[in-house]
């Protein structure tokens, strides 16, 4: 039960970091196109946000389905060793 407050707990501030975050990025964003149209910067930064995001749950799917074929190859070594 301790494992999984303390996950909540990094979760939360997790997403408050990411927050604070862009937060910061938006003002720098707006501080150097401010003669440019801002509803199309703001337009692609949500669209390169959403692209890295993506990214990464990719690469996290990638990661988990890499470990769980090793595991499966490790299972079957084990078991070959017994039999």
């Amino acid at each position: 039960m301790q494992e999984k407050q303390s996950t909540i707990k990094g979760g939360r501030v997790l997403g408050i970091y990411r927050t604070v975050c862009y937060k910061v990025e938006d003002l720098f964003i707006r501080m150097m196109s401010r003669n440019q149209n801002s509803e199309e910067i703001k337009q692609k930064v949500i669209d390169y946000r959403n692209q890295k995001e993506m990214d990464k749950r990719r690469k996290r799917q990638e990661l988990k389905a890499n470990q769980d074929k090793k595991l499966k190859i490790n299972e079957q070594k084990r078991a070959d060793k017994e039999a």
